[in-house]
This record gives structure tokens, C-alpha cells and sequence, in this order.
């Protein structure tokens, strides 16, 4: 005969406790409740019962409906009744005057887009999207992109970076349907910028004159959750410079005008494609949280990490120490 013995009832929540979530490894529990928080429970084997260790509030206005964890454990998903989606993070906290560290809970992005009541929220397999459904009948379908960064000075390009580990370029172009509302394209993917998530991607300032490499391109920076920084080229797709060696730095190539269209070219983008530069391995001793291009001084890059640090980069011709070219 199958029996159901009762072992702890968890108090704490002032409201209806609407979802609850275990974690992948099944240590922790998580609950959300019509009181605005989720409370995260794990058994403490010296007390042989289950105790709150940390409570998630002052985040969502309304009912909170729905929680859910990533595969991996480091990220959680809440689902409110304020229209508002919220995803927190797990991080390590070093402790500073003496005090040991631990592991913490930050908020790591708020999504925005329903209309009505978020209910429900899932992460997909592989933990690269979530989705989430509503009371407007809607679906939505959300990546974990950690940082966009547009060019400059006309912001004609944008580039994301993702917890898929990759760098993605797109082209903004007027919509067919809708001329007034502009319309962001993918244009390159470098699928393995690093190997681990990336959190940070910035684009090197504009200037007419050369950098220390002798080029007036335009870098593309990013930082990791591999320790790393990584600079990458944007090309125009199968073109070569005189040489035949690399392939020119990005432009625009011109096509003849349509007949009866009067003298003058007609502007067309070309494919474009992403090309490793540089990639600095240990940048720092942990995760490379933030990646800034100094706007006034192309050569200088800093950098910030999960090890407490900020640091400071020139870029010069040749690859530095530890560094390595693409």
C-alpha cells in the first residue's frame, strides 16, 4: 500500500504560495507567493529540517505566479502579475573585513513586453531561452543576451552577446510593412567568441585617424565567463585586400542605379562576417563582467571582474604578452 508521510511544512510566506521549483542538483526549493517574494529553502543536515536561506522581494509589485531555474543552477526566472519578468543571478560575494564568503542572489535583468499578467515562465533545455506565457494570449520567447553595443557615431549596426556564448552583428533597415519602424537583421554570428557565457561586448569609438595597428577600423571588444577578452574585425564578406591576404575592413560596396534614375550610385551593405583579432586568455582571475572602450583614446580598453579588479588595456600592433592572435 502507498503511503504519503508528511515530513516539514515550510512557513514563512504572509501570502498564497502560488509555484514552487526545485533546483537541477534537487538541493534547493524555491517558492513564490502572492506576498511578492520567493524564498529559497535548503535542508540543513544538522538540524535534519528544511530552513529559508534567502528571500528574493523588492523586485516584483504584484503577485509573483511562477519561478523556474536554469540547467545550470546560476540563474532564476520569476514570472509576476506586474506584466514584468525577473532574472536573478548567482554570485559569490568574496567577504571583505574578515567576513567569509557566500553565495548571493542579484538581479540580473528585468524583461518588459507583456501586456497583462505574466503566469508562467520555463527556461528551454540547453538554458539559452525562456519562455514565458501571459493573460494577453500571448507566448514570448526571450534570449539570454547579456549586453548589446551599437557603432558609432551613426548606430547603423548593433552587436549582442549572449549566455550561447556567441557574438552576433545586426544591420538596422527599414521594415517593408512598416517604412517608419526600423528593423534589426542578423548579419554575422561568431558562434564560439568564448567558451563559457559572455557578459560584456562594447565597440571601439570612431576616429579618423589610424589606431596603433594602423588601421582606422573599428574593434569589437568582449569579456567572459572564460576569464577572457576577445577583439574581433567586422569584414565586408569575401572581399581581400590588395595583397589577396585579409579581407578589407568593413564597407559599403555601390551598385549602378536603377534605368532612368539619373547619374549616381545606389548605396548597398555587403555581407559582412566577424574575424577573431586578439584574445587575451586570463585577463582576470574570474568572470570579465564588463568590457568599455575609452571613447577619446582608441587604444585604451578597461575592464572589470568578478575578482575585484578593474583594469586597464592598451592596444597596440603587435599581440601583448599572453595574448594571442585570431
Amino acid at each position: 500500500m502507498v503511503e504519503l508521510e508528511l515530513v516539514q511544512e515550510l512557513t514563512g510566506h504572509d501570502d498564497i504560495v502560488w509555484n514552487l521549483a526545485w533546483s537541477p542538483d534537487g538541493t534547493e526549493l524555491a517558492s513564490c507567493s502572492g506576498d511578492k517574494t520567493v524564498r529559497l529553502w535548503r535542508e540543513d543536515p544538522s538540524a535534519a529540517s528544511w530552513q529559508c536561506v534567502a528571500i528574493l522581494e523588492d523586485v516584483h509589485s504584484r503577485t509573483i505566479r511562477s519561478v523556474a531555474w536554469s540547467p545550470d543552477g546560476r540563474l532564476l526566472a520569476t514570472a509576476s502579475f506586474d506584466r514584468t519578468v525577473a532574472v536573478w543571478e548567482k554570485t559569490s560575494d568574496p567577504g571583505r573585513g574578515g567576513t567569509e564568503a557566500r553565495l548571493v542572489w542579484e538581479l540580473a535583468a528585468t524583461l518588459e513586453g507583456h501586456e497583462s499578467e505574466v503566469k508562467g515562465v520555463a527556461w528551454s533545455s540547453d538554458g539559452i531561452h525562456l519562455a514565458t506565457c501571459s493573460r494577453d494570449k500571448t507566448v514570448w520567447v526571450w534570449d539570454t543576451v547579456w549586453d548589446v553595443a551599437f557603432r558609432q557615431p551613426n548606430g547603423d549596426l548593433m552587436a549582442s552577446v549572449s549566455d550561447d556564448r556567441s557574438l552576433k552583428v545586426w544591420r538596422c533597415s527599414p521594415s517593408p510593412q512598416r517604412p517608419s519602424e526600423p528593423l534589426w537583421r542578423l548579419e554575422t554570428t561568431h558562434a564560439d567568441a568564448h567558451e563559457r557565457a559572455a557578459f560584456s561586448v562594447d565597440w571601439q569609438a570612431a576616429g579618423g585617424d589610424a589606431d596603433a595597428s594602423g588601421s582606422g577600423e573599428q574593434l569589437i571588444a568582449t569579456g567572459g565567463a572564460d576569464n577572457r577578452i576577445a577583439l574581433f574585425r567586422l569584414f565586408a564578406a569575401g572581399e581581400a585586400d590588395a595583397e589577396g591576404a585579409a579581407p578589407t575592413a568593413l564597407r559599403s560596396v555601390f551598385l549602378p542605379g536603377p534605368a532612368g534614375a539619373g547619374p549616381g550610385p545606389v548605396a548597398k551593405p555587403a555581407p559582412l562576417r566577424l574575424e577573431l583579432a586578439l584574445s587575451r586568455d586570463a585577463a582576470h582571475a574570474s568572470d570579465v563582467n564588463c568590457v568599455r572602450w575609452n571613447p577619446a583614446r582608441r587604444d585604451c580598453l578597461a575592464s572589470a571582474s568578478d575578482d575585484g579588479t578593474v583594469r586597464l588595456w592598451r592596444i597596440g600592433g603587435g599581440a601583448p604578452e599572453g595574448a594571442t592572435r585570431g
